[in-house]
């Protein structure tokens, strides 16, 4: 033992053990040792891979406590927690060189002959002890870098033999009573991102999505005591609504119709209102939605369930009076139908929006809509920004720097609108549950497997030109021709701004289109326009002469209106105009304009009662009218309903269904109901009398089974059951109607996404009925003229728009190319765009990426994708050259695509996932000479902590919003995403 004295103790102060044990092997040349520890960890080699090499013979013997419980605690699972613990230690290494060249070296090492790792298997081994021939170390370190050199240890050092020989008995019988773990040992080193093993490219891609979703995949519901059942859906979207709202004290629930958002959003209420409670404080909620679902739905929920929360109808929160600061500091709010607030130019999203941005900041919000884009995605952007409370920058912190930004790109075709999705929405669609149940899914609801009703689309002609009696073309013509000036009366100002000028001609535009479409629905819904726009051009004239103006501000309020058929509230703007001075104008030059749209209008009007009399006289000659009750017929029996855009167009309906007295005879004497505006009635056969009923009493008498109404009430609303329901996109909404299983739509779908959502009455979640039926009423003769005239319109607002822009909240429904082609299939009965039409009203779907999961975990099972380590990689053969790397820091997930050309990253998580995205059989293909993957890592490491500084930055600025936990870097994973050439 010459030239080294060893210490009598070792405490890694003034000497490491480390630094000893390298001597004593080294030096003194004690070439056998046996180690007894509870840890073992790979980076021991750092600092010992000096000496280790120089002994004839090692064994390592492992024992330590795991840190769960003893219970049960078989052999196997004290392995398993071993190799699990090692494949966490590894994963924790970062990926560079050194550390790869470490393990690599180690491996080699361990597989000498002369080196035994076993692992003790009676109870749990404590003990930390190095025992060489001629001497023993034996104290508090473990064989890991801690123990080697942190300096909290204490190991005594005893230097004679014979201590030495005792201690190897005591070794010997803890030896003689473990199993062998060498192979074990190896081949968690060789599985790591250190180690040789060629993992494929599927197992890369679908560690990536594990990672990714696994708190999602399988979520615990959270604790409730709802009386409902839920599907294990829509516990999954609860949870993930959660989730969601935590992160960001908003969410958007935006479920396809009839998939349940309603208990989904009592799911969130009883959460908040109720979990929350503590000492002092009882959580404020309120609930906002059209005033049908209020009484109907979402009071009688509510009281159902023991929530307390204040409902307020969206008309309610649309009055200029609206009190807003009274709601301020709710501590929930609920916006059912948000896509109503699309609008912020008008007067409910300006007083939603300051409720929501005012008062108590840590508000929660939470928006639900089955349809949250009609016309642009700027539907979207402008609910979005009620959830940020105006703010664009609300979303920094997670890697949109600016949502109008944003959005514009993502309108533009430059940016993935996934991204924004992913913090802000929860999303599930029927073709998603379809998806799970075919990949082997069990969805049940209150016991039974969740079904879908097959759907069949038929188109129901009518001769257009014959409704018009000839006259067709001459008043689509006289439309055209209309200058309305007295909607942009800037036109005629002596100072004129002429990008104001075109504005109003798009604007202008719309109002014909507007004009057009009550000309498709019915005659009496286009004369009764015809009238007010009559009214109004005269009364414009007169209040001109009276120095008031109707300016774009209050322009874009009676377009809304007209829109929105409400003919009371226009004559109420006009009552409201500014005043402005006459003198400013060219007022012969309106005058003469005026006259010339009063004289089209008087023509079109005269024509209109022509065909009027002429109907009046023959019931017959309503063509379209005639033909819905051809339809009929052919229902006779069934329950069916009826839309139209209009309240003009559905009372006629009415009226002509319950006048023709030989018709209903024919049909078995249906009883009938209408709903539209405030007007809630139904008709006994026979009668030509009204009877009066709310609309919650209307509903349950043509729906009461869907309505849950049962005994005495039910055979009392059977004895006066109503067959056929007309209605207005009033009952578009939130409504159980699914005791019908046919309905008609009796105006033209310039909005096809209108379709999706009126489907949902019926088209719902375990309906009784096998199939549902939706008839679509189509021009036969005129559609071509009709929808020409309507495209240029929409052309000339088109060209406007790239000239001086326009604000896309107020351009209404837009017949694109695109929805003319999609009318020509629906007219086909093409069902495959009914399918399109409902997955692009239900945004992207999350399941597109998580549907390879679940694939995969019913056939291998979790457990096997959580033994796939951390920090793998493999090579695939691709359209692009580059570098993928998945990562996590904090509570964010990073994907990045490096291309190898040196172009800026790809960030879009959907385009990335279309990129790596496997199936179980793709070979591994690694290009030669490798990527310096090394120097890749680097780079992203870079981009990752400048991302997350500007995050930091955002956060700041939104507390005290939104307080969160802060987490340290934590690597994930890389793959390795090869050339489509590799190299030779």
């Amino acid at each position: 033992m010459a030239g080294y004295l060893p210490p009598d103790y070792i405490d890694n102060q003034r000497e490491t053990l480390a630094e000893a044990l390298t001597k004593i092997i080294r030096d003194l040349e004690q070439r056998e040792a046996s180690i007894a520890t509870g840890f073992f960890d790979p980076r021991v080699w750092e600092y010992l891979r000096e000496a280790l090499p120089l002994l004839k013979e090692l064994r390592l013997l492992i024992g330590k406590e795991p840190e769960i419980s003893y219970g049960g605690l078989d052999r196997l699972d004290l392995r398993r927690f071993y190799r699990q613990q090692l494949q966490s230690d590894l994963e924790g290494f970062p990926y560079d060189l050194a550390h790869v060249k470490l393990v690599s070296e180690l491996i080699e090492f361990l597989k000498r002959a002369s080196v035994h790792v076993k692992l003790y298997k009676k109870g749990f081994l404590h003990a930390k002890a190095y025992i060489f021939p001629d001497i023993a170390v034996v104290g508090s370190s473990n064989f890991t870098p801690y123990g080697l050199t942190h300096n909290s240890e204490l190991n005594l050092v005893r230097k004679e033999r014979s201590v030495a020989k005792d201690l190897k008995s005591w070794f010997d019988g803890f030896w003689q009573d473990s199993e062998d773990y060498k192979p074990e040992l190896i081949e968690t080193l060789e599985a790591s991102k250190f180690g040789g093993k060629p993992y494929s490219p599927y197992e890369v891609f679908i560690k990536v999505l594990y990672e990714y979703f696994k708190d999602r995949i399988t979520p615990e519901a959270p604790e409730r005591h709802l009386g409902v059942e839920l599907a294990a859906f829509q516990e999954e979207v609860l949870k993930e609504a959660l989730r969601i709202l935590e992160r960001h004290r908003c969410v958007l629930i935006a479920d396809a119709v009839g998939l349940g958002k309603t208990y989904i959003g009592l799911g969130l209420l009883e959460h908040y209102l109720l979990g929350k409670r503590r000492r002092g404080h009882i959580p404020k909620g309120l609930v906002i939605c059209p005033a049908q679902l209020r009484d109907i739905l979402w009071k009688p929920k509510l009281a159902e369930h023991g929530l307390s929360a204040t409902v307020l109808s969206q008309e309610e929160v649309s009055q200029k009076d609206f009190p807003w600061k009274v709601y301020r500091n709710y501590d929930l709010v609920l916006v059912d139908e948000s896509h109503n607030f699309r609008n912020p130019g008008v007067q409910r999203s300006q007083n939603l929006l300051k409720l929501l941005a005012t008062g108590k900041r840590d508000k929660y919000v939470i928006l639900m809509t089955a349809t949250p884009i009609n016309n642009s995605i700027w539907d979207l952007y402008h609910q979005i920004m009620l959830m940020t409370r105006g703010s664009d920058e609300y979303f920094r912190d997670a890697g949109i720097s600016n949502l109008r930004g944003f959005v514009r790109r993502v309108d533009q075709g430059a940016a993935e609108l996934f991204d924004l999705l992913e913090e802000t929405t929860v999303r599930r669609s029927r073709s998603d549950i379809r998806k799970r149940q075919a990949a082997g899914e069990q969805i049940t609801l209150n016991g039974q497997e969740v079904r879908f009703p097959k759907r069949e689309l038929i188109a129901l002609d009518y001769d257009l030109v014959a409704a018009y009696q000839g006259f067709y073309k001459e008043i689509a013509g006289s439309i055209e021709a209309l200058s309305l000036v007295s909607y942009n009366i800037e036109e005629f100002k002596k100072d004129r701004d002429s990008n104001q000028i075109q504005r109003n001609n798009a604007l202008i535009g719309i109002m014909k289109t507007l004009f057009l479409k009550r000309l498709e629905s019915s005659v009496q819904a286009f004369e009764i326009s015809v009238q007010r726009q009559q009214k109004f051009q005269k009364e414009f004239f007169e209040y001109l002469l009276k120095n008031k103006l109707l300016d774009t501000s209050n322009y874009r309020k009676l377009l809304a209106l007209e829109q929105e058929d409400d003919a009371d509230s226009i004559f109420e703007v006009i009552e409201n105009l500014p005043e402005v001075s006459v003198a400013d104008y060219d007022l012969k030059a309106i005058r003469h304009a005026v006259e010339i749209d009063l004289n089209i209008f008087e023509s079109i009007a005269e024509r209109l009662a022509q065909i009027r009399q002429a109907a009046e006289e023959n019931v017959q000659l309503d063509r379209k009218l005639e033909r819905l009750k051809e339809i009929l017929e052919r229902f006779q029996g069934q329950k069916v309903l009826i839309f139209s855009y209009y309240q003009d167009t559905a009372s006629h309906i009415y009226e002509g269904l319950k006048s023709d007295a030989v018709w209903r005879d024919q049909v078995g004497s249906p009883r009938l109901g209408l709903v539209c505006g405030a007007r809630s009635v139904y008709n006994e056969s026979g009668s030509l009398e009204d009877c009066h009923l709310s609309r919650e009493q209307l509903i349950k008498h043509f729906a009461p089974v869907s309505n849950a109404v049962d005994g005495d009430e039910l055979k009392r609303l059977r004895e006066k059951e109503i067959q056929i329901l007309i209605s207005t996109d009033v009952l578009s909404e939130g409504q159980n109607l699914q005791d019908a299983a046919i309905r008609i739509n009796y105006d033209l779908h310039w909005n096809p996404v209108r379709m999706i959502q009126r489907a949902g009455r019926i088209d719902r979640l375990n309906t009784k009925h096998p199939c549902v039926t939706v008839g679509n009423f189509f021009p036969e003769k005129g559609l071509d003229d009709l929808l020409g005239l309507v495209r240029r319109l929409q052309q000339r607002i088109e060209d406007i728009g790239r000239t001086v822009g326009l604000d896309s909240s107020i351009l209404g429904e837009r017949l694109t190319e695109r929805s003319l082609e999609e009318l020509k299939r629906l007219k086909a009965g093409d069902r495959s765009v009914w399918d399109e039409l409902e997955r692009e009203a239900e945004l992207v779907s999350l399941d597109e990426m998580k549907y390879p999961l679940i694939q995969c975990l019913h056939t291998l099972g979790e457990d096997r994708l959580k033994e796939i380590p951390l920090g793998i990689h493999s090579g695939k053969r691709a359209s692009v050259n580059g570098v993928f790397i998945a990562f996590k820091a904090r509570d964010r997930h990073f994907w990045r695509f490096y291309p190898s050309d040196g172009s800026p990253p790809w960030t879009e998580k959907r385009k990335l996932f279309r990129l790596i995205r496997c199936e179980t059989g793709e070979p591994r293909q690694i290009p030669t000479p490798k990527p310096n993957v090394f120097n890749i890592i680097d780079r992203a490491v870079q981009d990752l902590l400048h991302e997350l500084k500007g995050a930091e930055a955002a956060r700041r600025i939104r507390q005290p919003l939104i307080r969160r936990e802060q987490r340290s870097t934590d690597w994930m994973l890389s793959l390795w995403n090869t050339n489509s050439r590799l190299c030779p």
